[in-house]
């Protein structure tokens, strides 16, 4: 299913959610073809189980890689760095000066990935969006 790009500029309005980046999505051993993919953040008002929907604290201690691939869920292809959205490139520069695996509150986290080859560590990051206030941790 194709989805607009229009998730991947979030404002203030959207609700938490997290963005799981994948530098090496097609092939790691090729530069392109990254994949940027969108989840919400379960809230505690949530009555009801969505496969769209995580917990902030199960998104920041399952590795992406290990969460099911569901339908519905919007993620967008980028064949170039430079064509993934500023405010991406701009948390992906912070967690790169940060320890691996190491949270970074109100910017997100990146994994330690020992299986990747060409990319090394700097490959896998959740990024959060606006969970700040709204999520307990």
């Amino acid at each position: 299913m194709a989805h607009s790009m229009a998730f991947l500029h979030p404002d203030e309005h959207t609700r938490p959610c997290i963005f799981d980046v994948n530098l090496a999505a097609v092939d790691p051993e090729r530069e392109g073809w990254m994949r940027v993919s969108l989840r919400y953040v379960h809230l505690p008002d949530d009555q009801t189980y969505s496969p769209i929907r995580l917990s902030l604290s199960s998104a920041l201690t399952h590795h992406p890689a290990h969460r099911a691939v569901v339908k519905g869920i919007p993620s967008y292809h980028f064949k170039k760095y430079e064509l993934i959205p500023e405010w991406i490139r701009e948390r992906i520069a912070v967690l790169n000066m940060a320890q691996l695996d190491m949270w970074v509150r109100g910017i997100g986290k990146r994994w330690c990935d020992t299986h990747s080859t060409g990319y090394g560590n700097k490959r896998y990051y959740t990024l959060e969006w606006n969970c700040e206030e709204k999520v307990p941790t």
